[in-house]
């Protein structure tokens, strides 16, 4: 059972339209879009690495 603290609490098919929720929306936005980032450089790196390793093996 989630936690409600203050007037948190939404009733029946209430949509809820105050600051937190659009904060908390915005910010899960941000934080998915930091995460796809993130993912693509991880992997970008890996691409790399593997380059170099081959790069070095060839001109070992």
């Amino acid at each position: 059972m989630p936690q409600c603290y203050g007037n948190q609490e939404k009733k029946g098919g209430e949509k809820s339209n105050d600051t937190a929720t659009v904060a908390t929306t915005e910010t899960t936005k941000n934080v998915q879009m930091a995460l796809m980032i993130l993912t693509y450089l991880y992997k970008r790196a890996l691409e790399l690495k593997e380059r170099v390793w081959k790069l070095d093996f060839y001109t070992a």
